[in-house]
């Protein structure tokens, strides 16, 4: 072998050194972004960043910045505690014992902001608005940091992205104090969790899937009017301008939540102690206004409203029943599967009004343990209807409700309770009430369009009761025994100008019952009033009339029945009536059988009638039992008219037996007319004391009217007759 022969080297040896180098180079790249990710999470890496953090800050806000441990944790945790921020005017911003966030750090490169996780755990925060400047006193942080010139982004894709997954408060404290609005709050905040799915404030959308907040406690003061009043054209604008938050949840949970909100210049002052609610959602769209919850339950709160005696008090009121009427015309559609409200207290006290001595009264209302159970209720522009299960209160007037049950309506065009149970401890209702109407506005301009079905079973109501919701009746004697009842069972349907009662049966007062069937129509017009009724039984007593009849309309000199029982027939109106009535009392019977027409109109009034008597205690009646006694007769009465100008009449009939200064005649029969103003009249006696018959006349025409008698005496026996002492 030569020995000055070179050994070949491969040809792949250059490539070979650039490979390790680059290599190497990727390595140590690697390996010192390693390093430097592991130095930033060394304590005295992590202090070192705290005070320089702290002292930039410091320096860019012009205002004490303090950090009492920074731990960051790559690349997605950063934690803050002992936080300290003063604003230009030395008081506190914010201090804060924990603030935890957990953010992807390495989507801030890609202008997208993920945040995983919040957590901020006894922090303090305090906003404040004062003069003269009138700005917010964190206004200069947003100052310091905000770029000289806003550019234009005209690339929507080049908007930053914002989400937020878990937010979790707990301790925190927020002062508010804000001179533009003149609000004063105070506001603590024990926990609240949230997880949020959606989180886009450009586009205000928001899914907040599941919320829990407990242990609230807000002290609000208001130093300024709460509403204003405003044109009706600003109201309709906004009641009807769109929603555009896109606002959806599944759960939120509420509890122990205390705030009593305070405004001295609107008077108006209220209290909400929250024992706990519970919502559950199914679908939230606020653009279309469509509510659809799964449930809802309260339960154990107590809320106050108080208005005070002043204008802007009254203008709040006002201005509150006007917003909720325009956002009533709006279509909502708001539907919750179940409602459980249990064990809550309401009260409204509006001192602008004078409180009411007896009775519910609206302006100053105290509802305590109040409970209302109620399935698939609705309530849409012209309808609200649901199923309820429960109901229980008591209100201070001494109303209280021991049950409710029942499904109803309320609509544009009828209403309804079906299934209706309603008990106090006085009253009880049930079956059901149904109404129907072609519009609530046609039935205020002619309520004979009402067209109803109410069937009552075994219903009772106390007038205690009926007083509560109609003080005025006090006033009436009918209605002067709070503990009387009025019981009803029977239905009664059909519309009002077209009534059916079959059969209706109603008992109340003291003695009062009746039992009836039959129609009535033309109601309301008293003039076109028709009736087709059967009375079985209308009892009542002296008691009852006078307790109805109206103070001075019944003369002192007449005795009323103690009893009283009328059965029989009434077929017709005012025009024309038929009756067929037997009247049944305990100082003795009578009947009526005819018709009479044109009762409303004097002189047009016609009749022919059938009256009967039996044993009426004419004597007790009219309170003179020395010269009167029983009475019994049958009279038939034709005629026109009660002007004696125009009248028209006969009459004919027997008096069985009267009894009359201390004799009882019999056997009396009566015949005569009255025409033209001249009166004819026939008298035939027929008694073992007294046998006569005469014929009377007279002529009303003249100025002295005279009287003619023709008479035939048989006998007359004085002593038995009461005439004289001594026979004659």
């Amino acid at each position: 072998m030569n020995d000055n022969t070179v050994k070949a080297k491969p040809s792949h040896t250059v490539p070979q050194k650039i490979v390790r180098i680059l290599l190497k180079t990727v390595i140590g790249i690697l390996a010192l972004f390693i390093l430097i990710i592991l130095l930033i999470q060394t304590p005295p890496v992590q202090n070192f960043a705290r005070k320089k953090i702290q002292s930039f800050l410091s320096a860019k806000l012009h205002t004490k910045v303090e950090i009492g441990h920074l731990y960051i944790g790559l690349p997605k945790k950063i934690v803050l505690e002992n936080v300290y921020v003063e604003d230009r005017q030395k008081d506190t911003l914010l201090s804060g014992g924990k603030l935890k966030v957990d953010i992807s750090l390495f989507k801030l490169f890609s202008n997208v902001i993920e945040i995983n996780e919040i957590n901020l755990e006894s922090v303090t925060a305090k906003v404040k608005r004062q003069l003269p400047d009138t700005v917010y006193n964190f206004q200069f942080i947003i100052d310091a940091f905000a770029p000289a010139k806003q550019p234009q982004n005209t690339d929507s894709a080049a908007a930053m992205k914002m989400s937020i997954d878990y937010v979790t408060l707990d301790k925190i404290r927020l002062v508010y104090q804000d001179v533009v609005s003149g609000s004063d709050m105070d506001v603590w905040l024990e926990h609240l969790d949230t997880h949020i799915d959606q989180f886009d404030p450009a586009s205000m959308t928001y899914a907040v899937p599941v919320t829990n907040v407990k242990g609230i406690r807000a002290r609000i003061y208001q130093k300024k009017p709460l509403l204003v009043a405003e044109p009706l054209s600003k109201d309709l604008a906004q009641a009807a301008a769109p929603i555009p938050i896109n606002f959806s949840f599944n759960e939120m949970k509420l509890a122990d939540i205390d705030v009593d909100y305070k405004n001295d210049v609107s008077a108006f002052y209220t209290r909400l102690k929250l024992g706990d609610l519970a919502v559950h959602s199914n679908n939230i769209d606020l653009k279309n206004r469509i509510i659809d919850l799964q449930d809802i339950q309260l339960n154990e709160t107590v809320a106050l409203i108080t208005l005070g005696k002043k204008e802007a008090a009254r203008v709040v009121v006002k201005e509150i029943k006007k917003e909720v009427a325009l956002e009533a015309q709006n279509d909502w559609r708001i539907h919750v599967g179940i409602v459980r409200l249990d064990n809550n207290t309401f009260q409204m006290d509006d001192q602008n009004k004078p409180k009411l001595r007896h009775g519910i009264d609206y302006a100053h209302l105290k509802a305590e343990k109040l409970t209302f159970h109620l399935n698939n209720l609705l309530f849409s522009k012209d309808s609200i209807a649901g199923d309820v299960v429960k109901g229980t209160l008591h209100e201070q007037s001494g109303f209280t409700l021991n049950t409710l049950q029942t499904n109803f309506l309320y609509a544009s065009n009828q209403a309804y309770l079906k299934d209706l149970l309603l008990e106090t401890p006085g009253t009880v209702l049930r079956r059901s009430i149904q109404l129907k109407y072609p519009s609530i506005e046609s039935v205020a301009n002619d309520i004979g369009k009402l067209e109803m079905n109410i069937d009552l079973e075994n219903t009772r109501i106390q007038v205690k009761d009926i007083l509560t919701f109609a003080p005025d009746l006090r006033s009436q004697p009918a209605f002067s025994n709070p503990n009387a009842m009025w019981r009803a069972n029977g239905n009664v349907s059909g519309s009002i100008s077209n009534l059916r009662l079959a059969p209706f049966q109603l008992q109340g007062l003291h003695n009062t019952r009746l039992d009836i069937s039959g129609t009535i129509d033309g109601l309301p017009n008293i003039n076109q009033v028709r009736g087709n009724l059967v009375i079985r039984n209308l009892m009542t007593s002296r008691s009852d009339i006078q307790l109805l009849a109206p103070r001075g309309t019944i003369p002192t000199t007449i005795t009323i029945p103690e009893n009283m029982n009328l059965r029989g027939t009434i077929r017709g109106g005012v025009n024309a009536v038929n009756t067929n009535l037997q009247l049944n009392t305990s100082l003795g019977n009578a009947s009526i059988n005819g018709t009479l027409q044109h009762l409303m109109n004097p002189v047009a009034l016609q009749y022919n009638v059938k009256v009967g008597a039996r044993n009426l205690a004419l004597g007790t009646i009219l309170q003179n039992e020395a010269s009167f006694g029983s009475f019994s007769a049958d009279l038939t009465a034709s005629g026109t008219g009660t002007d004696p100008k125009t009248a028209r009449a006969k009459f004919n009939g027997v008096i069985h037996s009267a009894y009359l200064n201390k004799y009882n005649y019999t056997n009396v029969l009566l015949e005569g007319s009255y025409i033209d103003q001249r009166a004819v009249a026939s008298v035939n006696i027929n008694d073992p004391n007294i046998d006569l018959s005469f014929t009377g006349s007279t002529n009303l025409t003249s100025k002295y009217p005279s009287i003619h008698v023709d008479a035939f005496i048989d006998s007359i026996k004085t002593k038995p007759l009461q005439l004289t002492p001594q026979p004659v």
